[in-house]
């Protein structure tokens, strides 16, 4: 964790190191105050988000709190950025322009995933595209569920395409 994070200072801040080292510092001191985030910052991606959450605002101090954030950076935060800077999506991906949408929307699938798969079995949640698509938006078209799912899985990361052909969340 402490050489990670040194290198995405690093990374960040290029040959001004004193602006490296002591945003580095208040992110060590952050983590050390929170052994909730600690045990997240144990994860490659979990460490990333937080690394990149902490260069705008305090790490939140609630695990569920730091997975909020971490989802909005994905859904919001990244793609706008990308947008900016010229970024396109693939061709079958499509996304709502609302980021609040986005949010509502991929909060009511996760929900209604888990809430299915446990009647089922404990564990990892798997479904194929077209059992997810009929879970999102009646408003939306069918090309617009799938390329919503493509673009939660290409773009955001937030779902796994399983060599199986199922799709999951990357975190329960």
């Amino acid at each position: 964790i402490s050489d990670f994070t040194h290198r995405f200072h690093h990374r960040v801040y290029g040959e001004d190191t004193a602006p490296a080292q002591e945003s580095a510092r208040r992110f060590r001191e952050a983590l050390a105050g929170s052994p909730e985030a600690l045990s997240l910052a144990r994860t490659p991606l979990l460490l990333t988000m937080m690394l990149l959450i902490s260069r705008d605002r305090p790490l939140p101090d609630k695990r569920h709190l730091l997975y909020k954030e971490c989802i909005l950076n994905l859904l919001s935060a990244r793609p706008d950025q990308g947008e900016k800077e010229g970024v396109r999506l693939h061709q079958r991906q499509w996304r709502p322009v609302d980021s609040a949408e986005r949010w509502r929307v991929l909060s009511a699938l996760a929900a209604r995933m888990q809430a299915e798969g446990y009647k089922k079995h404990r564990g990892q949640i798997v479904r194929t595209a077209a059992e997810l698509e009929p879970l999102l938006p009646d408003n939306w078209t069918r090309e617009q569920r799938g390329g919503f799912l493509e673009w939660l899985v290409g773009a955001t990361g937030v779902m796994i395409d399983r060599a199986d052909g199922t799709l999951s969340f990357l975190h329960l």
